[in-house]
């Protein structure tokens, strides 16, 4: 998967691209790249990352996509903050017509859990037609 992630690149922030799953369960993979070469992120850079991934999603015409946290690890990103902009943005992303009926958010940590759990919360100006599952990451 490593190799033909590579191959495809470089690849700019905010891009997605896509490979077979390899061992995983998955049949394929997007990559989602939400940090910069200094490994840093910025709000934008984590919408533009959703948007590209799901944009992928679509053409793929998946059913199920699965999103981490993204820019929370190594980006540093604050987790409430990239909860409330991942979840707004697949709301937004949702909203239109779509294949995918299943989001896994795959989350690591209770903190995690809460601040996502918080940004579902938040009531949305369109709710999203399809069911949201809140899973620990392996």
């Amino acid at each position: 998967m490593e190799f033909e992630a590579v191959r495809q690149g470089p690849i700019e922030v905010g891009a997605a691209i896509v490979t077979g799953g390899g061992t995983l369960a998955a049949r394929a993979v997007i990559h989602a790249v939400s940090l910069d070469r200094d490994r840093r992120t910025s709000a934008r850079a984590i919408e533009a990352s959703v948007r590209s991934a799901m944009a992928r999603a679509r053409e793929l015409g998946v059913a199920s996509v699965a999103f981490p946290a993204l820019g929370t690890g190594l980006g540093g990103f604050p987790l409430s903050e990239a909860a409330a902009i991942t979840v707004a943005t697949l709301r937004d992303e949702l909203a239109g017509l779509s294949t995918i009926e299943h989001v896994i958010l795959a989350l690591r940590g209770a903190e995690a859990y809460r601040a996502f759990e918080a940004a579902m919360s938040t009531p949305a100006l369109v709710p999203a037609p399809v069911a949201v599952d809140v899973r620990a990451a392996r």
